[in-house]
């Protein structure tokens, strides 16, 4: 499974706070992350659907340029 970072896309729109935590992921993320460009998701599906994934089962990919390691909270100031 993929678990893709934000990204601007017609179900964002949906998500209540979604430019909350913009702010918050622009903040917190670990390495350069442009919620408008797809392509780092694209990349990690790729490299599953290939070859060099043939020994991995069961696994969450993150692609979310490290935001999933840090502590955030929506209803904070700053985050953590």
């Amino acid at each position: 499974m993929v678990a893709a970072g934000l990204l601007r896309t017609r179900s964002a729109l949906g998500i209540p706070d979604f430019e909350l935590l913009v702010d918050r992921w622009s903040q917190q993320v670990q390495l350069p992350w442009d919620p408008m460009d797809a392509s780092s998701v694209a990349d990690a599906v790729c490299l599953l659907l290939s070859d060099l994934a043939r020994p991995i089962t069961g696994e969450v990919l993150h692609v979310d340029g490290g935001f999933h390691a840090m502590a955030t909270c929506l209803g904070c100031g700053s985050p953590r």
